[in-house]
């Protein structure tokens, strides 16, 4: 067990095996379709869920979805995390929305979370549903590749989120142009976790100037923190690698 706990750990959130909010849970970005070899890997390094980023897979399909989810689970015998990210937010998706919906309903059969967009509008509230039909988790992220927005901003995307749509997990992830970003994001986060008894915050800060909200988040309240598998590419700028965030967290951050 990890020395680090999360700001408000009495307040937990379970989804199947995967206990959300008592101490910093390690997610390995995995890109499909060739998942198994790399979700082993991830386990390897100290990975604590595997997301697997079913847009980084060019013929992407319901089936090919499902294939690339089971081989992830058996690989690294992991709970999962399904997202079919947007270009817009850090992804390589660009065709219609209504096309995600079938990926969505797999993936909503196969992980513990399914990870949709806020700006997500036209399906959102369906993937919702279908995440509540088969008893699992939503994610509603938000990625702004420009700035910080202020707090008030960042608080009006968390309700929207939260009490709009339903989100048990609110994931915000801005980009930081300096030290003060930071801290606003991770002020937000421990603000978040006090106001909001059922929903659980991710929050991590993109860029270089980013990288320390990935290790100190959680001592805020984020209850996930995302890394890259060694010998892979980080999924995100300011990304580290998984080994180096579990051997942090074992030593106290």
């Amino acid at each position: 067990m990890s020395p680090v706990s999360c700001h408000g750990s009495q307040r937990t959130r379970a989804f199947g095996e995967l206990v959300l909010g008592a101490e910093p849970r390690i997610v390995a970005v995995v890109a499909a379709p060739d998942v198994a070899a790399t979700a082993r890997r991830a386990r390897e390094q100290g990975a604590d869920v595997i997301e697997v980023r079913l847009d980084r897979d060019p013929e992407l399909s319901a089936d090919r979805a499902r294939a690339a989810l089971r081989a992830a689970r058996e690989a690294a015998g992991l709970p999962l995390v399904a997202t079919i990210r947007l270009a817009s937010e850090l992804g390589e998706w660009s065709r219609p929305d209504a096309e995600r919906l079938p990926i969505f309903e797999v993936a909503a059969a196969e992980a513990e979370l399914v990870d949709v967009e806020l700006a997500a509008r036209e399906i959102r509230a369906q993937v919702v549903a279908l995440a509540r039909r088969n008893g699992r988790g939503v994610i509603l992220s938000h990625h702004d590749v420009r700035e910080t927005p202020a707090t008030a901003v960042l608080a009006a995307l968390a309700a929207e989120a939260v009490e709009e749509v339903g989100a048990d997990v609110f994931k915000v992830c801005p980009m930081a142009r300096g030290p003060l970003d930071v801290a606003r994001l991770l002020s937000f986060v421990q603000e978040f976790r006090d106001r909001y008894e059922r929903a659980q915050v991710v929050g991590m800060a993109l860029g270089a100037e980013g990288s320390i909200s990935r290790v100190m988040g959680p001592v805020f309240g984020s209850c996930l923190t995302y890394g890259f598998v060694e010998g892979d590419a980080p999924a995100a700028p300011g990304q580290l690698p998984i080994r180096e965030l579990r051997e942090r967290y074992a030593r106290g951050v």
